[in-house]
């Protein structure tokens, strides 16, 4: 604000830094859906320095919301539940949206500055939690009047739509490991149809990604015994009988 960054120095509760973290927190799990995508996402809350609770704090990474020990142009905030799956551009617009939600509103930071390391200790302080499963992040994000007023209808539908659909696809998956396995690489590796590449005009920087995405891919499945989705050459084929396919 005026060139000033508002996160640097002590951040009062009530102040416009403190206001946007509050924000953050509030919609943290209605954002979680659009943050962490995929079913394996929801694995990892909790684990080593992932967070699992809706806090703030200074002192370690385990938090949702950290505040790095920084000086100057480097003093920010971070929400550390986003994983490389996300769409950035809906994550980054909805957590803006969401800390904007908090100056307006006047929102308070709570204070929730603990180290959370001690599971005991965090479960005595009556915290909400992340969604546990992408059906529960899902359902909560159905729910959201926040999400109501920031997002298009048609696109939180058919996004929803989609989120469910890969839920049913590992539920019913007689293999859930490579299951996982195979929803993680198409997040990314879905075939367009020719009405949409013919509409999309990839740019070269995108079509290289996508290539080296999709090598990333095959290698992955071939290592695990899967066959790669699209692909029936011999070569693959041949490369999935000598693992034992």
């Amino acid at each position: 604000m005026d060139g000033k960054n508002l996160f640097e120095g002590d951040i009062a509760p009530d102040s416009v830094a403190g206001s946007f973290m509050a924000g953050v927190l509030a919609h943290s799990r209605e954002l979680t859906v659009f943050t962490n995508p995929l079913p394996n996402s929801y694995q990892r809350f909790g684990c080593d320095e992932a967070p699992r609770y809706v806090s703030w704090s200074r002192q370690n990474r385990s938090q949702l919301v950290r505040i790095p020990m920084v000086k100057g142009d480097n003093c920010r905030m971070e929400l550390r539940s986003p994983d490389p799956a996300c769409n950035p551009y809906l994550a980054i617009g909805l957590i803006l949206a969401a800390g904007l939600d908090g100056i307006e509103k006047r929102m308070v930071l709570p204070p929730v500055n603990r180290n959370l390391f001690d599971a005991a200790e965090a479960e005595g302080l009556g915290l909400e939690t992340l969604p546990a499963t992408l059906e529960e992040a899902v359902q909560v994000a159905e729910e959201s009047e926040f999400l109501r007023k920031v997002l298009p209808e048609g696109l939180s539908k058919r996004y929803f739509s989609e989120e469910l659909k890969r839920c049913a696809a590992l539920r019913n998956a007689p293999d859930q490991s490579r299951a996982r396995a195979r929803l993680l690489f198409q997040r990314h590796l879905i075939p367009a149809s020719a009405g949409e590449r013919s509409a999309e005009n990839g740019t070269r920087t995108d079509r290289k990604r996508r290539c080296q995405l999709q090598r990333v891919y095959r290698r992955a499945t071939v290592r695990d015994g899967l066959q790669p989705p699209g692909d029936h050459s011999q070569r693959s084929r041949g490369a999935a009988q000598n693992v034992g396919i």
